[in-house]
């Protein structure tokens, strides 16, 4: 991954592109694009082929993205098979493997996202919070509370406003936990969608 073979030119592409003399081989070869027509995977999903063919489209992402295509798409490779070394390799996939939960986050954030957006619109106890930061008396057990923060009583109450018509503002730019949620769920897909392009099951036997 990080140098040369002893002699015999550029057979290992190198991360350290500072030593990298051979500046052709960053920049794709001997002006032709050597990989042209290869990013797309039929193994992969519509997004990751996207993802890459963008990648591929200009000189410094190209630059990157060959040192960083091994890491993510490409495989370990071991030899001899046997089941000191399979022992080994199990121990050291589990470090790529915990990496799946960012790809599990979709199914358990589409179960859960529905059960927060009702509570958070429609729960009787948010209903009796909005109460209680909208009422006057209560102004100066807020500011007591909130003493040295940022956020005021009526922020709060800005933030959580079960209707985005409750929500009033010269410039239009308050922000709810409605934003907040939208974030979320879109941070969430992308996450999820460039996990699908990362291949976690890096270790791989083989004969020789």
């Amino acid at each position: 991954v990080c140098g040369h073979p002893e002699g015999g030119g550029l057979k290992i592409k190198s991360l350290n592109w500072y030593e990298d003399n051979n500046y052709k081989a960053l920049f794709g070869g001997n002006g032709t694009d050597e990989d042209a027509g290869s990013f797309y995977d039929n193994s992969t999903t519509p997004y990751c082929n996207d993802l890459m063919k963008n990648l591929e489209s200009s000189p410094l992402s190209r630059i990157i993205w060959k040192a960083l295509k091994p890491l993510l798409v490409g495989k370990i490779l071991y030899t001899p098979d046997t089941p000191a070394t399979r022992q080994v390799t199990a121990e050291v996939n589990k470090t790529f493997q915990e990496l799946a939960v960012f790809h599990d986050m979709q199914g358990m954030w589409e179960e859960l996202s529905p059960k927060i957006w009702t509570f958070m619109e429609s729960n009787p106890e948010m209903d009796l919070v909005r109460m209680l930061l909208a009422s006057r008396s209560n102004d100066h057990f807020w500011e007591q509370k909130l003493d040295g923060l940022d956020w005021t009583a009526k922020d709060i109450l800005a933030f959580l406003a079960k209707h985005p018509e409750d929500v009033q503002s010269a410039n239009g730019s308050v922000y709810t936990w409605r934003e907040a949620f939208n974030e979320t769920d879109q941070a969430i897909q992308t996450i999820s969608r460039f996990m699908e392009c990362v291949n976690l099951n890096k270790l791989e036997p083989v004969a020789t």
